[in-house]
């Protein structure tokens, strides 16, 4: 005696799409305990519909990696200026300092560590 298949169509095109994309039709039968005449006759019943669908997916699937692809050069080139601005910021606090140095009275710079900056660097950086 037969044994009737209760499951959905979408049940019937998941197993489809697995020999669409590549599985035998006997071992995916056997897995899912099915006949292989009745996974055959799905087969041919659902194979353009269930291709098309797998095409879909698959272009969805390379538009997602371009995509990302996209977002990860622009991430990367957003880092490179964020380093440049950090940098720039660093250079305009620095110049700042010695711009302040410039402008002490003459008795507060002699009082300043003669490591630091030379008055005629400072000047010179200016």
């Amino acid at each position: 005696m037969k044994r009737r298949f209760y499951g959905t169509e979408a049940l019937k095109k998941e197993y489809v799409g697995l020999v669409v994309s590549g599985y035998r039709t006997e071992h995916v039968a056997r897995q899912h305990g099915l006949s292989p005449s009745t996974l055959s006759r799905w087969v041919r019943q659902y194979w353009d519909e269930v291709e098309a669908e797998l095409t879909k997916k698959m272009e969805h699937a390379e538009q997602l990696a371009k995509d990302s692809k996209d977002l990860q050069k622009k991430y990367d080139q957003a880092m490179k200026m964020l380093g440049e601005k950090e940098l720039e910021i660093a250079i305009l606090k620095d110049l700042l300092k010695k711009r302040h140095l410039a402008r002490l009275p003459t008795r507060s710079r002699l009082l300043l560590d003669e490591a630091r900056l030379p008055r005629s660097e400072s000047l010179e950086a200016l």
